[in-house]
């Protein structure tokens, strides 16, 4: 028996058992690839998952509603904010609430004087401004009742505090005068 050596066809059957070894390595490698991609989308889903999570649960009901002046009011947990309508001036007459918490007589520019623990109800003229003798200023602007108080000494109140103080109901606006840096607008 003769053997006859055919390098072609001995060639082509390693290059075919190269190319399936290299086949499967490549689908090895391209299953692994898939794997770790697979593994970093659900990754990526669980971590979006937990922000939209945290955002819902983080976020408070928010109460929307307009004061008798068309001021927008938004209450969000315990902070409120307000969006002012723009203000006309027309000669309008309004209930005030003032009351003096320091302990020191606050008078009020050729109006009256508050003892300290004193309050007192008057009308104010929308064109018309409460100059206090420490500084502060109360008046009407172009996006109605404003103040002008950099050491913050004036606190505005409505809420529990219109009845903590006994304010009637006709009275639109109230202020309680305290101690620098104790009222709604801290100085800087």
């Amino acid at each position: 028996f003769v053997n006859f050596y055919f390098p072609a066809e001995n060639s082509r059957s390693r290059k075919t058992q190269l190319s399936i070894t290299q086949t499967r390595w490549q689908q090895a490698q391209n299953c692994t690839l898939k794997n770790e991609h697979s593994e970093k989308m659900k990754l990526k889903t669980i971590i979006l998952a937990m922000g939209i999570l945290s955002f819902l649960f983080g976020c408070k009901n928010e109460n929307r509603y307009k004061d008798k002046h068309g001021n927008e009011i938004i209450e969000k947990g315990d902070e409120t904010f307000i969006i002012p309508t723009e203000y006309k001036k027309t000669g309008a007459l309004y209930k005030m609430f003032l009351r003096n918490e320091t302990d020191k007589p606050v008078s009020i520019k050729d109006k009256f004087t508050l003892k300290p623990n004193e309050d007192k109800i008057f009308e104010f003229i929308d064109t018309d401004s409460i100059l206090f003798d420490f500084g502060t200023k109360i008046y009407f602007g172009e996006n109605g009742l404003e103040t002008d108080d950099k050491k913050g000494e004036l606190a505005g109140i409505g809420g529990e505090y219109w009845g903590k103080y006994n304010v009637p109901e006709d009275v639109e606006y109230g202020f309680v005068i305290v101690k620098a840096g104790e009222g709604d607008i801290v100085a800087e």
